[in-house]
């Protein structure tokens, strides 16, 4: 069974993970390790207490850490969010995005008399 010391190690190891995944833009990676990190501080919760000068200062980078994802997470939602906001803007700027119905002003370009043209 792995020592409070090593959870800890564990729990930096698979937030370095999400902390890259999230600079690299991969989502999913970074879903991952964020879930891998919850299983990790969830083992920790329950075994005995982290003791001693180690553990401690590995404590206080978890925190840090925690700090740094949750900072990460919110910039690459504000990143997206952005992104798609200007996406949008493009799309009705050049008329691709409509949320209603089409305008009633079609122009009918259809040939007439079929195909020969004769009428």
């Amino acid at each position: 069974m792995p020592t409070p010391t090593d959870t800890l190690r564990a729990i930096l190891a698979s937030g370095h993970a999400a902390e890259e995944a999230l600079a690299s833009a991969d989502l999913p990676g970074a879903l991952a390790a964020l879930s891998e990190r919850r299983q990790h501080l969830d083992a920790l919760t329950s075994a005995a207490p982290a003791t001693g000068h180690e553990a401690a200062g590995l404590l206080a980078e978890v925190h840090r850490q925690s700090d740094r994802l949750r900072t990460g997470a919110a910039e690459r939602l504000r990143s997206t969010e952005d992104a798609l906001r200007q996406a949008g803007a493009v799309s009705r700027a050049h008329g691709r995005y409509q949320t209603g119905p089409a305008s009633a002003h079609v122009l009918d370009t259809a040939p007439r008399g079929g195909i020969s043209g004769a009428r």
